[in-house]
């Protein structure tokens, strides 16, 4: 019987530490997916003001390579209103995008 009393704390100790064990990998299981949810939409917001700043940045290329083609005043003045109205449509567009992924974040 004494052997038996030696066995039992050992065993129980090994228990424990296997419930320990099986809690901390649940815990660390459960915050890595909690993680990984929440980087997705970062990352999909990410890329998509990766993709705005691109885009502005070929709308700027493009407006100068109109205004540099304008052989007169009238010209530089058409080509100023054809981009400021394409400007403002194009940032109200990213205003309703940036709308939906930051409610999504």
């Amino acid at each position: 019987m004494s052997d038996q009393l030696k066995e039992a704390p050992q065993h129980q100790a090994s228990d424990d530490a296997k419930d320990w064990l099986m809690a901390c990998s649940a815990l660390f299981e459960s915050n890595q997916q909690v993680f990984l949810r929440s980087i997705r939409p970062a990352q999909t917001l990410s890329e998509e003001l990766s993709g705005i700043t691109r885009a502005r940045i070929l709308l700027m290329a493009e407006i100068w390579s109109a205004l540099a083609a304008s052989r007169s005043p009238e010209d530089v003045l058409g080509c100023h209103k054809r981009f400021a109205t394409k400007a403002m449509q194009r940032s109200i567009e990213e205003l309703k995008v940036l709308s939906r992924r930051t409610s999504e974040v």
